[in-house]
């Protein structure tokens, strides 16, 4: 099967209007693998070295995965490199201590973002029956623009989003120099504050500190429109000081005016297509008694592993994703983070205990050694 066939396969699946069979998901995980082992030679010979080949692999569960640590080492490309079209890195203070991920095409990944962030972010805005939306929002972006960072996938995220749900009001509040614009900002919180139309705003962790810290100081508080929701992607990265994501949410809920509920936490990488969201949001505005964990998209699987059998457990341990959606590089890849499972999705707890994930500290001479077996 050639690369174009395979992509259109992802993406149909993606799309599918009913959720595919384990079996489905399956098969194309396995055939994901038989593609990335023939293109990909450094994660071939990883896949060499540890004895599971495609032959051997009956079950997306026996794929090998790689640590998204060994990105920061090493180019993982199931392409020619130099048909790159965008390389996404993620966020640290050097060169060396930040992954790249390569990209030969942005349709798989936008065709993975669009409906996971509609569902998880947007669920009250679907027209019944329908793929569009007859209500948009403004997209208060705590975050530069893509064009002043253009090698960052949550900045690509937001713009994809942002030009498909937002409407022309919206905007970014962090200048290509990394500033805050906080006038701005209050004066557009300011302006929403007396419409009917609610607004989301989105940004990390540190942003939404920062936008806390300079609304104490000035003795601000709003009372956004009712419906107005909120994004935060986590990451502080030694930015700010660092707030426990329940007392974030609280802090944010009285600023806003706005229920728990409308604030979603979304947990994604630069390593990785897909990304994961709270169901809150989506249980409340459906009905339910909402759920504090993230689902999981139906072109992806998450496992805990224990860090001492790298086997799955029910306890907590080390969150390790199968995404299909990861075409360019690899379909499995084992994080440096810590959950646990929950009911059909699962909870991140932040980052591994530094001693206990021997999986996580895989060095190169496991991609570099020659046996070909």
């Amino acid at each position: 099967m050639n690369t174009a066939d395979l992509d259109q396969q992802i993406i149909q699946f993606i799309q599918a209007e009913s959720r595919p069979t384990e079996e489905e998901f399956n098969t194309l995980a396995l055939r994901l693998f038989e593609h990335q082992f023939q293109h990909n030679q450094l994660y071939q010979r990883l896949c060499r070295n540890r004895g599971l080949t495609p032959a051997d692999a009956e079950d997306w569960r026996q794929i090998p995965s790689v640590p998204t640590d060994a990105f920061k080492s090493a180019e993982f490309c199931s392409f020619p490199p130099e048909r790159a079209v965008r390389t996404f890195r993620s966020s640290g203070t050097t060169q060396q201590d930040r992954s790249r991920h390569h990209l030969d095409t942005l349709e798989i990944y936008e065709a993975s973002l669009l409906p996971n962030f509609r569902e998880h972010m947007l669920p009250d805005r679907l027209v019944a029956g329908r793929q569009d939306y007859n209500l948009k929002m403004p997209f208060l972006c705590l975050m530069p623009s893509a064009t002043s960072q253009p090698d960052s996938s949550l900045i690509h995220m937001i713009q994809v989003a942002m030009e498909k749900f937002g409407t022309e009001e919206s905007g970014y509040f962090v200048n290509a120099g990394g500033s805050f614009e906080d006038d701005r900002l209050i004066e557009a919180l300011t302006q929403a504050c007396s419409t009917c139309q609610p607004v989301m705003l989105l940004g990390a962790a540190f942003s939404f500190v920062h936008l806390l810290d300079e609304c104490y100081r000035l003795s601000k508080s709003f009372e956004l429109p009712a419906g107005s929701r909120l994004m935060e992607t986590g990451g502080y990265k030694g930015k700010t000081r660092e707030i426990p994501r329940e007392e974030l949410h609280r802090m944010l809920a009285e600023l806003f005016s706005i229920p728990d509920t409308h604030i979603v936490n979304e947990y994604g990488m630069s390593e990785i297509c897909v990304q994961f969201y709270d169901v809150k949001l989506k249980d409340s505005l459906e009905g339910r008694v909402p759920r504090h964990f993230k689902s999981v998209p139906h072109w992806s699987r998450v496992s805990i592993l224990d860090p001492e059998t790298m086997q799955e457990t029910e306890g907590e341990g080390l969150i390790q994703i199968c995404d299909l959606s990861n075409r360019g590089s690899v379909v499995h890849l084992l994080t440096s983070d810590w959950g646990v499972r929950r009911d059909d999705g699962f909870e991140v707890f932040g980052r591994a205990p530094g001693a206990a994930s021997k999986g996580c500290s895989l060095t190169l001479d496991e991609m570099l050694t020659n046996n070909n077996g």
